[in-house]
C-alpha cells in the first residue's frame, strides 16, 4: 500500500521539510497541494512588494519517491540569495508488501502435525 504525503520544503539557511498531510489516494494529495499553494500565496499577499507565482519543476532522478514538485518563484526573494524559499512536493511513502500481514497470519494458522503417542508407535 502506498501513502501520498504532501511536503513543504523550505530552503535556505534554516531549511526544513514538514509533512502537511498524508493520504491514501493521489487525487486527494493533489487537492491538498493546491490548497497549500493558496494558503502560502495568501500569506505573501500581505506584503505588496512580493510578486509570486508557482511553477512545476522537473523531478530529480535521485528522489524517485517524489511524483510532483512545485516551486514558489518570487522576484524579491530570489534576488537576495538566489534561493527560493518554498517547494511543495508530493512524495510516495511505500509501506511495504501488501500481503505481509496475510502471510504472517497464514504461517500462524498452520498447525503442526499431531505427534503419535507412544502407544500407537508400538502397534
Amino acid at each position: 500500500m502506498d501513502l501520498y504525503a504532501v511536503y513543504e520544503v523550505a530552503e535556505g539557511y534554516d531549511g526544513y521539510d514538514s509533512v502537511m498531510a498524508i493520504f491514501f489516494q493521489e487525487p486527494n494529495a493533489r487537492k491538498e497541494l493546491e490548497a497549500c499553494k493558496k494558503r502560502l500565496e495568501s500569506m505573501f499577499l500581505a506584503d505588496s512588494r512580493y510578486k509570486q507565482w508557482w511553477a512545476e519543476e522537473p523531478l530529480d532522478p535521485y528522489q524517485p519517491n517524489t511524483i510532483v514538485r512545485w516551486r514558489l518563484f518570487d522576484s524579491a526573494r530570489t534576488s537576495e540569495n538566489h534561493v527560493t524559499e518554498y517547494l511543495l512536493e508530493i512524495r510516495v511513502l511505500q509501506t511495504g508488501d501488501e500481503n505481509a500481514e496475510r502471510r504472517e497470519q497464514d504461517q500462524k494458522a498452520k498447525t503442526p502435525a499431531p505427534k503419535k503417542s507412544k502407544a500407537s508407535q508400538k502397534d
